[in-house]
């Protein structure tokens, strides 16, 4: 996995759900490729591996800074 091809390798769904940030009760509602990465940025954040997980941040940075402030800010 590189920085240039990460998001293509993501497993990802069909369906929106609403996900809740566990700190503070926060909630939105993601898009299929969204939860993917929030997915694979909780992964990193689990196992340790930071360099990956701040591909997934800046990801969300870009492309639904709300779901980052609500979510991983």
């Amino acid at each position: 996995m590189n920085k240039n091809n990460w998001i293509n390798e993501l497993q990802v769904g069909t369906e929106s759900k609403i996900i809740t940030n566990p700190y503070t009760n926060k909630s939105i509602k993601l898009n299929p490729l969204e939860i993917a990465v929030y997915d694979f940025i909780k992964g990193c954040e689990f196992m340790g591996i930071n360099v990956p997980m701040s591909w997934g941040l800046s990801w969300f940075i870009d492309n639904n800074p709300k779901a980052y402030e609500i979510l991983l800010d």
